[in-house]
């Protein structure tokens, strides 16, 4: 028997399946889960969507007024202003991303996760 995956696997790698959602596959296991682990991951999803949508309308709102700025011969201070706001959209994804992952599932994720044997 392997070792479950951690939560950050589940996070990274977990998968649930299309018609039965109670299969989670991570990487090439497959495991059967509890429905409500099930809603959590499908709500997880769901607001990542949706904080990524936000922040991305609000990333391209913001960098409107660099849109007509050419590159050659723009000033050093409006590029470092752009390459900031677009560092700190990427850090925002990436910080929604682990805060509402962390906060939907559980620490013990082990222990809600049971293994099925592979089909040959």
């Amino acid at each position: 028997m392997r070792k479950k995956p951690s939560r950050t696997k589940v996070m990274l790698l977990g998968e649930l399946k299309k018609g039965d959602r109670t299969l989670l596959t991570v990487g090439n296991s497959r495991y059967r889960i509890q429905k409500e682990l099930s809603k959590k991951i499908r709500l997880k999803n769901i607001l990542l969507g949706a904080e990524t949508l936000i922040l991305t309308i609000l990333y391209r709102l913001t960098m409107r007024k660099f849109e007509e700025i050419p590159w050659k011969g723009a000033d050093p201070t409006l590029i470092g202003e752009g390459l900031q706001i677009t560092f700190l959209f990427l850090g925002s994804l990436a910080a929604a991303f682990l805060l509402t992952s962390m906060v939907l599932l559980p620490k013990d994720i082990e222990n809600h996760l049971e293994e099925l044997e592979e089909e040959y």
